[in-house]
């Protein structure tokens, strides 16, 4: 009888996220976002990735 050996880890995804992006934002411009973000029940990430989307499908 094979005895099976459990896997360690995170499991493996179709399509990783490799690619990073570092931006600065005035105390000001971060407040705006993070607002922007806590009314829409979102993390910074999830707002900016939707932000994104929204200008790509725009200028189709």
């Amino acid at each position: 009888m094979a005895v099976e050996t459990k896997k360690m880890g995170r499991p493996k995804v179709d399509d990783p996220k490799v690619k990073n992006i570092q931006v600065r934002f005035t105390e000001g411009e971060y407040a705006k976002i993070r607002e922007c973000a806590d009314k829409n029940d979102l993390t910074i990430t999830q707002l900016v990735r939707q932000g994104t989307q929204m200008i790509v499908d725009s200028l189709k």
